[in-house]
């Protein structure tokens, strides 16, 4: 999964200049084989990582250690999904801007009086979860 922070690198990698990103690509390089090599070491006669976390850190080691990826992945969700969802206002306020020929009143108060992003947030919603509860993906193929 490639988060919002993979899509910001380019730009953070132009606004630190090409020493000062060596430089931080070398430290997560040392930091990712480190800790890599690391748990290698430590779990290589293990067949799976969830024996390794009980054999290590007991039963609550374990709940946790399958437990906080669930709790990361949720998080990452909804960031994505806030960012999807403040970029589709923008984009139907284009559109309505391109077909209206005016200049809409783009607005980021939550409020459901006017268009808002709350209403984008909704309709979303509703999208996701039609297209996740379709039974038969051959339909999605016609489009």
């Amino acid at each position: 999964m490639i988060g919002t922070a993979v899509v910001s690198l380019p730009w953070a990698y132009q606004q630190a200049g090409l020493g000062l990103s060596l430089i931080f690509t070398m430290i997560s390089y040392m930091v990712c084989y480190y800790t890599c090599n690391l748990m290698y070491t430590i779990a290589k006669n293990d067949p799976n990582y969830e024996t390794t976390l009980k054999k290590y850190f007991g039963m609550p080691g374990y709940i946790i250690g399958l437990i906080a990826p669930i709790l990361f992945c949720f998080g990452v969700l909804i960031v994505i999904f806030i960012i999807m969802s403040q970029l589709l206002y923008a984009i139907i306020l284009a559109c309505v801007a391109w077909i209206a020929g005016v200049q809409p009143l783009m607005s980021y108060e939550p409020t459901f009086s006017t268009f808002s992003p709350g209403y984008t947030s909704l309709m979303l919603f509703v999208l996701l979860f039609v297209l996740c509860n379709v039974k038969d993906m051959a339909v999605l193929n016609k489009l």
